[in-house]
Order: C-alpha cells, then structure tokens, then sequence
C-alpha cells in the first residue's frame, strides 16, 4: 500500500513543467488613447500611437482620396513642427486661436457637427483628440465637395494643401511643400 501511495506521489509530483510565456498586454484601443491624459503624451514628434489613431478613425470617417498613407504626419509636419501644444492666432476675418497637431479650432467641433471631446483649448493640445476630429473634419470636407479633388477640399482647412496660386509671391506653395512630404 505504501508502495502504490509513493507511486502516485511520485507520479503526480514527476509531471512535466510547461513553462508559462508572458502574455502581451492588451494593445490600447482608440478609446483608451482618447481618454489618456494629455500630459502622457510627447511634447514634439511623432509616435506610432498617432498613426493608429489617424487609422482607426478612417475607419469610422473614411477617406477615398487620401494622397499617401502618411497624409495627416505630413499635415502635422507643416502645420505644427509635431508640437502638440502648438498655438497661432489666426488673422481677420478669423482672430481665433489654431491649437495642437494639427492647428485646429473650438469652432470647429460646432462647425462640422462633431464630437471630438473637447471643451477648452487644452483639450485642442491633446494629441490624439486633435488626429482624431482632423481626421473628420477633412472626411466631411470630402463629403461636402466629392467632386473636388483633395488638394481643393483639403485646402479649404488646412493652407498647406492649397496650390501655388493661393501662395502669389511664394517661391514654393504649401502643396509643394506638402507633396514632398507625402513621398
């Protein structure tokens, strides 16, 4: 008896040891990069999280007509040196501030009809709500004006995608410029 008690100690406690693999940690969701704070975030550049946010939103507002896969980085490039915090007041007729990334506006939520979450101009500073409504914003530019090419609808926001003849005097236009960057 003791002899077949030892048995099945033995057999029990011999069983082979399956190491465990470190499991990877969930990657975040578009709501998750949303809801972290804005202070978590770079300063100046550009990190992958940016270009799944520009991603994940296209799904949710495509758009057809898009000129390279890095549009929204070269926008950012030109717009805002990558600097989130970014501010220029805008001159007449405007004289309202253009804030974050992408040098977009408080009016803006109101006069595209969206929800990009924000409220206040930190809110604007907020790298991944400001990719997030950019990102609408030239969808519903692209909705409103199908018949337009990018460069057209697109330049009707940002100035960086307007064509030589919205820059008299420049050397290069913005939409050169841009062009470069989208290579």
């Amino acid at each position: 008896m003791r002899i077949l008690a030892l048995c099945l100690v033995l057999t029990f406690c011999a069983a082979p040891i399956i190491p465990v693999t470190p499991q990877e940690p969930p990657k975040p969701t578009l709501q998750d990069l949303l809801k972290t704070p804005a202070s978590q975030w770079p300063t100046v550049g550009w990190v992958p999280e940016y270009d799944f946010t520009v991603q994940e939103t296209l799904k949710l507002a495509p758009i057809t007509k898009l000129p390279c896969s890095n549009t929204f980085q070269a926008i950012a490039k030109a717009e805002s040196s990558f600097k989130r915090e970014s501010m220029y007041m805008e001159p007449a007729p405007l004289f309202k501030y253009s804030i974050g990334l992408l040098q977009l506006s408080l009016s803006d939520q109101k006069n595209y009809r969206l929800d990009c979450g924000w409220v206040t101009e930190e809110d604007l500073k907020h790298p991944i709500k400001n990719l997030y409504c950019g990102v609408q914003i030239l969808s519903a530019l692209e909705k409103k004006n199908s018949t337009l090419n990018f460069y057209q609808y697109g330049g009707k926001y940002w100035s960086v995608l307007r064509k030589a003849e919205y820059w008299p005097g420049k050397s290069q236009s913005g939409y050169e410029r841009f062009k470069k960057e989208c290579k």
